[in-house]
């Protein structure tokens, strides 16, 4: 196979592409909110299914361990999320705090912003399909990824 027939083919420099270039866009919308879009996405999760040990909160987000460890600092340095221990095991649960679910709400309209920018670019009527191809390719490669 010739180089140039890979580099247009292949599945992982697109989505790594487009993986930038979505981060690029949702970044500058939540800069003023002053979160990263993990950090959103962590305080998302947290309000949506409460207190949660790191290591599913970090498979439910498609994070490494420990690059959660490392964006959670910051958000308990500044008492968004709390780390507590779990029984008297080495395992701790996150939990977002009053500060974290305000921050949260600040942001919802920079995330609303990038959405609906995002879906007016690729179009309304292709919108489901991505979504659902990209929930596909998880699926049915996410398991051997790990």
């Amino acid at each position: 196979m010739k180089p140039v027939t890979i580099l247009r083919t292949c599945a992982w420099m697109h989505a790594r592409r487009a993986y930038l270039h979505l981060s690029a866009a949702l970044e500058r919308e939540l800069k003023p909110c002053g979160l990263s879009p993990p950090q959103f996405m962590i305080l998302a999760d947290l309000a949506a299914h409460g207190p949660s040990p790191l290591s599913p909160l970090a498979r439910r987000l498609g994070l490494e361990r420990t690059t959660l460890y490392r964006t959670l600092r910051p958000l308990e340095a500044d008492g968004l999320v709390e780390i507590i221990p779990r029984d008297r095991g080495r395992s701790r649960v996150a939990r977002l705090r009053r500060a974290g679910q305000a921050r949260l709400e600040q942001g919802i309209p920079a995330w609303i912003r990038f959405d609906h920018g995002t879906r007016t670019a690729f179009g309304p009527e292709r919108w489901p399909a991505l979504i659902s191809t990209l929930a596909w390719l998880v699926e049915a490669r996410g398991e051997s990824a790990r």
